[in-house]
């Protein structure tokens, strides 16, 4: 014998992001998609330059290197982020083989984009996850843009995600293990 549900109208989901009603579903795609857009441009709009060795770069850069030429080293940061800037150089075409030496160092013929994008692509996923993660705590449409938009205009969220840093990507990986904790949480 079936078990009938109490619950009249039946819970429409898209894997674990619960649609609002028929008739504001269409707004709530367009706004989370405003948002993803934003996001996209606000990170990815000229991220080639500078076309010089930035800041921390010089230090992730060389580590990827390194791990790229398999060459033994030893530092305080676990070895993940760094692994993760080597595959994405190693995927995209860069050879290990730029000395980032210093700040300021052009990066010539040396194929870098990969790392920078990659970084800023983890980087992106920052907003929908918040945009999410609220979304799951007070399925209110405003707080969820009003979360991403404070993360979309962060100029210091917007700067480091933009270069080759552990910072998008430790940031990746908490936004989501909070994302994933409000998800589990609102599961009945």
């Amino acid at each position: 014998m079936a078990v009938k549900s109490k619950d009249p109208k039946p819970s429409a989901e898209v894997g674990v992001i619960p649609l609002p009603d028929s008739k504001s579903a269409g707004t709530w795609w367009l706004v989370f998609g405003a948002c993803v857009l934003m996001t996209m441009w606000t990170r990815l709009h000229k991220v080639s330059q500078p076309a010089w060795v930035c800041w921390d770069e010089t230090h992730f850069g060389k580590m990827a290197s390194w791990y790229i030429n398999r060459t033994f080293f030893f530092d305080v940061h676990p070895p993940l982020g760094k692994m993760l800037i080597a595959g994405m150089g190693y995927t995209t075409g860069y050879n290990g083989t730029h000395p980032f030496e210093k700040p300021g160092d052009p990066y010539d013929d040396h194929s870098y984009m990969g790392m920078r994008v990659g970084c800023t692509l983890l980087g992106c996923a920052i907003v929908p996850f918040s945009f999410l993660t609220v979304w799951q705590f007070t399925h209110s449409l405003t707080a969820s843009c009003l979360a991403a938009a404070f993360l979309i205009f962060d100029i210091g969220v917007i700067v480091l995600n933009r270069y080759i840093l552990l910072d998008p990507i430790l940031l990746f990986f908490i936004s989501g293990s909070v994302f994933a904790m409000a998800s589990f949480r609102s599961v009945k």
